[in-house]
C-alpha cells in the first residue's frame, strides 16, 4: 500500500470515527433530554406524545445499534 493510500485511508477513518461519535452523541443527547415531554398539556396530547415516543425511541436505539455494529469492521473496540 502506498503512502498516499495510507494517508487517504487514515483521513477517511478519522472522518468516519468523527461522524460516528457525532451521531452517537446526538442520539444520546436526544434520548436523555425531555424529548417530546409536554408541559401542562391536555390528556389527549400527552397520550399522543407518549405513543410517538414508544414508536421512535426503540427505532432510534435499534438504528444506533446497527450503526455501531456495522462500524466494527472499520473502528475496532
Amino acid at each position: 500500500m502506498s503512502i498516499i493510500n495510507r494517508d487517504i485511508r487514515a483521513t477517511w477513518l478519522s472522518d468516519y470515527k468523527g461522524l460516528m461519535d457525532q451521531a452517537y452523541d446526538a442520539v444520546v443527547k436526544l434520548l436523555t433530554s425531555d424529548w417530546m415531554m409536554g408541559d401542562e398539556i391536555g390528556d389527549r396530547r400527552s397520550r399522543e406524545l407518549t405513543r410517538i415516543r414508544h414508536i421512535y425511541v426503540p427505532e432510534l436505539i435499534l438504528r444506533l445499534h446497527v450503526m455501531l455494529y456495522a462500524s466494527r469492521e472499520h473502528v475496532p473496540g
